[in-house]
């Protein structure tokens, strides 16, 4: 897919494109800096192919209401949203750093230490997340590791809230990165619960340490073998095929990962005790209005299906 170059232009009289970051089915990133803020920050842009269809700009607008809800750590910042002539948009902040997947290129393999850090503190965010929300697309591309360590959970243009919602998915069918889906999302996306976010965790672990996904028809124990001692129970209790048998939440996988790790080491502290902030409430003024016009997209959306 050719991506439109906009390098030098103005965005809403506030952002000058600097450079693309990426791109993806829904929309493209770019660095931007924001003239009011005199920083430099990320830019989402729903591709213009999209702007005329309900259902995705719907998904677009959700996107921005769920992460305007959400501040903790381990979740990239909402900074803004907006509207300038056909371009919808979002900005966020700049992580500096590399997503997982260039991350395990450039540190192939991993030590057990640095894939302990990195999924704590996923554990840790999803922890905070699953407040409200199921992130449903938890994978390498969609984690960020900066140089410092921070790590954040980024897109969450899949996420809906964490009860049965299917206002957005089409049932029957399956989101997110297939090699990293549980059974369950695989089987119905709209049904899976916060639990799905949990599965990608066991399967990170196996990749990060050894370079290879996990087979799906290996057994857990077959797959332990090839890892640090103590990781069979957290591979029973991320990868088990009934989400029944998982971990009851991210922080008890977070926990007991790095119970594991200290094992190892002898009871060693990291500070990667798993946590969660106070979630902020209420939408104001602009989001007040991007709030609604979601929900009038949802309401049209459901017309057309009845």
């Amino acid at each position: 897919m050719k991506v439109v170059d906009l390098t030098g232009q103005r965005i809403s009289e506030r952002y000058v494109v600097k450079k693309t970051l990426g791109y993806g089915g829904m929309g493209s990133v770019y660095l931007v800096y924001d003239e009011r803020k005199h920083r430099d920050v990320a830019l989402k842009l729903l591709h213009d192919k999209h702007r005329d269809h309900d259902w995705i700009v719907a998904r677009f607008a959700r996107e921005v209401e769920v992460l305007r809800t959400l501040d903790h750590p381990n979740v990239v910042d909402l900074i803004d949203a907006g509207i300038d002539g056909r371009m919808l948009y979002y900005t966020m902040e700049y992580i500096k750093g590399y997503n997982l997947r260039e991350w395990m290129y450039l540190k192939n393999p991993m030590d057990f230490s640095s894939v302990v850090h990195i999924l704590c503190l996923v554990a840790k965010g999803l922890n905070y997340v699953h407040r409200r929300y199921i992130h449903r697309d938890i994978a390498p591309e969609n984690v960020m590791v900066c140089k410092d360590g921070t790590v954040k959970i980024i897109d969450f243009g899949l996420a809906r809230k964490n009860v049965c919602d299917e206002g957005l998915t089409l049932i029957g069918t399956n989101l997110g990165r297939v090699e990293y889906n549980s059974p369950e999302q695989e089987r119905n996306a709209a049904t899976a619960d916060y639990r799905a976010d949990i599965y990608p965790l066991g399967r990170m672990l196996y990749e990060m340490m050894t370079g290879d996904l996990p087979a799906r028809d290996a057994t857990i124990e077959s797959l332990a073998a090839d890892l640090p001692d103590g990781c069979l129970s957290f591979l029973k209790h991320t990868l088990a095929p009934d989400p029944e048998q998982r971990y009851r939440s991210a922080g008890e996988a977070g926990a007991t990962l790095l119970a594991v790790y200290q094992q190892l080491n002898r009871g060693q502290q990291t500070g990667l005790a798993p946590s969660a902030p106070s979630v902020t409430e209420g939408p104001t003024g602009f989001w007040q209005r991007l709030l609604r016009f979601f929900r009038s997209m949802a309401t049209r959306l459901r017309k057309k299906g009845s």
